[in-house]
């Protein structure tokens, strides 16, 4: 999380919206499956 924090305020600095809105909507997806097994047998 903390190297997207970092590539969102690099996109910011370099006045990239595209980038930076593509950022911050990788962060929230992530932010909402934080926590989730996908696929991961936990017996394993």
């Amino acid at each position: 999380m903390q190297k997207i924090r970092v590539a969102i305020e690099g996109a910011s600095f370099r006045n990239d919206d595209v980038m930076r809105k593509m950022l911050e909507s990788a962060m929230k997806i992530m932010q909402q499956n934080q926590g989730e097994t996908i696929g991961i047998d936990p017996r394993a």
